[in-house]
């Protein structure tokens, strides 16, 4: 199976003023258009491409304003600040004339500094302990490119009290977590609305915002991700959404936020 980075095709590796473009295969779709996830991890690398190495992303935005299809998409990147220890770097992503992303990601180099750990990962079995999650790939053909294991008894559309996941979550190509995937792991699996609902209902993202520490500055993480999500509030077609990854030997890679748009009632 092709790894979903091996299926964003380059067509122009570099254009005048930091812009290129790559098309979206069909396999990297959820619902009726390419995983967001995917759609951001993509944006980040196009950025990350204008930053000097050792300045590595500290904060990702993006807001999704149109669905993202087959034809060719068009990132244009421009670096709004530079300096040695740390970059902005803004992207518009359009299909045509129509802009379908926007994007703002701050990146930062390493330096001295008091650390400390306000967060501890939900204690959970390992994963080889823990029950496969089956991913049907109708209505979302990602989901092939994922192999997800329950950490919690919580289960999608089974009308429960809480709106919460607890997941390990891998590629089925086993690649070590870089950036870009934490960026697409993030935004995997069911809603995490679906633990109190009991119909399928759409639930896309209209914005996602990611805040990276530091433990992958020095090379990539296990390719198991602990994917812990839950919904703070949703009402009048809405949800606010946070999302935590974690390494299997504790240490927090990313605490993520999504705006949610629901298409449906659920109920």
């Amino acid at each position: 199976m092709n790894a979903p980075n091996q299926l964003l095709h380059n067509e122009i590796p570099s254009l005048p003023g930091a812009q290129s473009i790559v098309t979206i295969d069909r396999s990297l779709w959820s619902y009726k258009g390419a995983h967001g996830g995917t759609v951001a991890a993509s944006g980040l690398a196009a950025m990350q491409e204008q930053v000097p190495e050792s300045h590595r992303v500290r904060v990702l935005s993006v807001s999704f304003l149109e669905p993202v299809d087959e034809r060719p998409l068009l990132m244009d990147v421009s670096v709004n600040h530079a300096r040695r220890s740390s970059s902005v770097v803004s992207l518009q992503a359009y299909q045509d004339d129509e802009v379908a992303l926007l994007a703002t990601a701050t990146f930062g180099r390493r330096h001295d500094g008091c650390r400390y750990e306000g967060m501890v990962m939900p204690r959970v079995r390992a994963p080889q302990d823990c029950e496969v999650l089956p991913t049907p790939t109708y209505p979302m053909p990602i989901a092939a490119h994922f192999e997800l294991r329950s950490a919690s008894p919580v289960q999608p559309l089974a009308g429960g009290d809480r709106a919460e996941f607890l997941n390990w979550v891998r590629f089925t190509d086993q690649r070590p977590t870089d950036a870009q995937a934490v960026v697409a792991l993030a935004d995997t699996g069911s809603p995490a609305l679906y633990g109190v609902l009991t119909t399928p209902t759409p639930i896309v993202t209209a914005e996602l915002s990611l805040y990276f520490t530091d433990a992958l500055d020095a090379e990539p993480a296990d390719e198991w991700v602990l994917v812990h999500s839950r919904t703070e509030h949703a009402d009048d077609g809405w949800s606010i959404d946070t999302v935590t990854l974690w390494t299997p030997d504790g240490q927090l890679l990313c605490n993520s936020h999504q705006t949610r748009r629901i298409l449906g009632s659920g109920r």
